[in-house]
Order: C-alpha cells, then sequence, then structure tokens
C-alpha cells in the first residue's frame, strides 16, 4: 500500500475529516487531499507533523498494513482510537480556525470600507454633474 493510502486510511479510521488535517498542518484541504493522492511530495516534517496529529509515529504510519487488520471497519476505528488516541489538538484547531476567520473578516471589513468610499466619492459626482 502506498503512503498517501495508509495516511488517508488510517485518517478515515480515526474519523479525521481532511480539512481538520489541513488546519493543523496550516494548508487548504486541497493541497491536503494532494497528499493523500500523492500528487505532492511529502517531506519528512510534513510526514511527522501528520503522524502528531493521528497520535501515531511515523513508523507506525510506515509499518500500517490493512491486510494484517482484522476485523469490521468499525472494530478497526474503534480499536485504532483506542491504542493511539487523539491529542488534545482540537482546541488548537479551532483556535487557528478562528484566528484565520477573524483575519477574513478584517479583510472584508477593509474591502468593504474601500468599497463604500467609492461609492461616496461616485456619487458625489453624480450629484456635482
Amino acid at each position: 500500500m502506498r503512503l498517501g493510502n495508509k495516511i488517508r486510511m488510517i485518517r478515515e479510521l480515526k474519523g479525521v475529516s481532511q480539512e481538520a488535517v489541513a488546519i493543523y498542518l496550516d494548508i487548504s484541504p486541497q493541497a491536503y487531499g494532494k497528499i493523500e493522492r500523492e500528487e505532492t511530495k511529502l517531506d519528512f516534517d510534513r510526514l511527522e507533523n501528520i503522524a502528531n496529529y493521528l497520535s501515531l509515529s511515523i513508523e507506525q504510519i510506515l509499518g500500517f498494513n490493512e491486510n494484517k487488520l482484522l476485523g469490521s471497519r468499525d472494530e478497526l476505528k474503534g480499536k485504532i482510537v483506542a491504542e493511539a488516541p487523539m491529542l488534545s489538538e482540537n482546541g488548537k484547531i479551532i483556535e487557528r480556525l478562528l484566528i484565520t476567520l477573524e483575519a477574513r473578516f478584517n479583510r472584508y471589513d477593509i474591502l468593504l470600507e474601500r468599497n463604500l468610499d467609492i461609492i461616496e466619492r461616485f456619487g458625489e459626482l453624480i450629484n456635482s454633474k
């Protein structure tokens, strides 16, 4: 099994979304999808970050073999989550998401102010004729 498929399967068994991992890695969900599809080269640091987020070691990811797993998908999901519980990263992810949203809202506020200024000037031009 290829590395991208291993990461995808482990992530799915843990019930983690691509978006959650992407936020943790500070990349777009599309960029993360490319990692799982192996359309992007995966460097050691990024692999280490993914492993940390999934509460696994790099060796555990590299050695993951779906053929050695026994049981239904639900049983496997429970086993993987129990053996390697998620770090308390949810708070950090939410905090980073809120920071990102706040930055976006600030940019939108600036754009809105600029557009209102343009509309006001345009109105003054129309009224002066």
